[in-house]
């Protein structure tokens, strides 16, 4: 409040001094001489004597407030550049008074919550530099190692196709040929380039690898899902996973009828494989071949059934007897019909002793 009728306050007691000490005339002057001529007088009249004390008092009291008015005026601070900074900021709080419709302590906190908002915009703007930094980084990361993974594929695609050709040529496919071909995934909008291109990243690396096969001389190769049957799919998925664990290819792996085109002969590798197979994880196979149903360490039938109006599977364990009797139906046919039931049945005994014998083989191996 000072500050801003500073001017008006400054203009107000120079008047003021100017009258009482400063002046043409000024009262202080005149109140001295009015003592001067009262002064000689005291003795000679009571009222005289009075007036005379009163006019001393006011003279002190008029000089204690010339003393006071000078020290206000030399400790007063007049800065018009202040004082329309002040005006401006009275104005802006009266703005902001009615846009907000909050008092003093209400702007005070609205201010203070504005504040924090604020705070948290600028540590979020330095927290996105900082992610994008370290998305670059990794950006770069990726690309280097899809980089070099790449050049491992290309590089190392003859000596895999040969040695998968080795690993899958006993198992009933003589003629196979295999061929891996490698290119990047293209993206235009992918995050990674390699070899000029742009790509798309995924957990095994930026590229496409394609499986090409020939089954047999004169064909053409083509992709293996093209060019396979089902059982001949099942069995280069076999050699492949046995190539690429000799533990196991994993916990549990189920093979629908993988034996299927070939004879009871020609099986027999490929039940070696999942013989193998099996001491690294569990391996179910579905199977119309006995001399692959001996090899199991385990032996179930399924069989359909109808009840109450639906047919349900019957899934039943075999052991002994039981299992001798079906792999005896399963070198004869269903129904045993026309066939030699002793000589079946001396068959089967000798089949799951093969089995038995290739399973301790292993297992001492």
């Amino acid at each position: 409040v000072l500050k801003r009728h500073a001017r008006t306050l400054q203009e107000g007691v120079a008047r003021a001094l100017d009258s009482l000490a400063a002046g043409q005339a000024p009262a202080q002057e005149r109140l001295g001489e009015a003592l001067s001529a009262l002064q000689p007088l005291q003795g000679k009249s009571p009222k005289v004597d009075g007036a005379v004390r009163s006019l001393l008092e006011t003279e002190e009291t008029l000089a204690e407030a010339i003393a006071v008015l000078n020290r206000f005026l030399d400790g007063l601070e007049v800065d018009p550049g202040g004082l329309e900074e002040m005006e401006a900021r009275k104005a802006l709080y009266e703005e902001l008074r009615r846009k907000y419709r909050r008092d003093t302590p209400g702007l005070l906190a609205l201010t203070a919550a504005l504040g924090d908002k604020i705070e948290r915009q600028e540590s979020a703007a330095s927290d996105l530099e900082s992610l994008q930094a370290e998305l670059e980084k990794a950006r770069a990361g990726v690309t280097e190692t899809a980089g070099r993974l790449h050049k491992t594929r290309t590089e190392g695609a003859g000596e895999i196709a040969s040695r998968a050709e080795a690993c899958l040529r006993p198992l009933a496919l003589p003629h196979l040929e295999v061929r891996f071909e490698t290119s990047p995934r293209l993206d235009a909008e992918g995050p990674v380039e390699l070899a000029r291109q742009r790509c798309r990243a995924a957990a095994d690396g930026c590229d496409r690898v394609e499986l090409q096969v020939r089954t047999n001389p004169g064909e053409r190769m083509g992709n293996v899902g093209i060019m396979t049957s089902g059982g001949e799919c099942s069995r280069i998925l076999l050699g492949l996973i046995s190539l690429a664990s000799r533990a196991g290819g994993g916990p549990l792996m189920l093979f629908d009828e993988i034996d299927s085109g070939l004879g009871m002969d020609t099986a027999q590798p490929v039940a070696g494989q999942l013989r193998k197979l099996a001491a690294g994880g569990q391996v179910i196979c579905i199977t119309h071949l006995p001399t692959m149903a001996v090899h199991g360490a385990c032996h179930f039938k399924v069989g359909k059934q109808t009840r109450d109006g639906r047919t349900v599977l019957n899934l039943r364990p075999l052991a002994g007897e039981d299992r001798v009797a079906e792999v005896a139906r399963l070198l004869g046919g269903e129904g045993f019909a026309g066939g030699d039931l002793a000589a079946q049945r001396a068959y089967a005994l000798d089949l799951l002793a093969t089995g038995s014998l290739a399973d301790a083989a292993e297992a001492e191996g």
